[in-house]
């Protein structure tokens, strides 16, 4: 339990975190996962939808996807119009 607390607050702190490489927020978002807290529903949304790298975006989606929000279910369109088929791939692993 205290492990997953350290990696909970080191993911959020990373995914906040414009600065921080992108291999870091990418495995933020990776670990974040299984259970994504509604207070970083909204900068993952924004990463998802805006952010430049795909592996980034694909992460944030996904994060989304596993969350229990209905912010991902609100903005599924968004997600079909992504350019990257990486991407768009999240919509297959979606679980109604």
């Amino acid at each position: 339990q205290i492990l997953s607390g350290v990696l909970q607050n080191w993911a959020l702190k990373t995914i906040a975190d414009t600065n921080a490489p992108d291999g870091n927020r990418i495995l933020a978002f990776v670990s974040l996962s299984q259970n994504l807290p509604s207070s970083a529903v909204e900068t993952t949304l924004s990463v998802a939808k805006s952010h430049s790298n795909k592996w980034m975006r694909r992460a944030a989606w996904h994060a989304l996807a596993s969350s229990t929000s209905q912010v991902f279910r609100d903005n599924l369109e968004s997600l079909a119009k992504d350019e990257s088929p990486f991407v768009r791939e999240v919509l297959a692993e979606v679980r109604s």
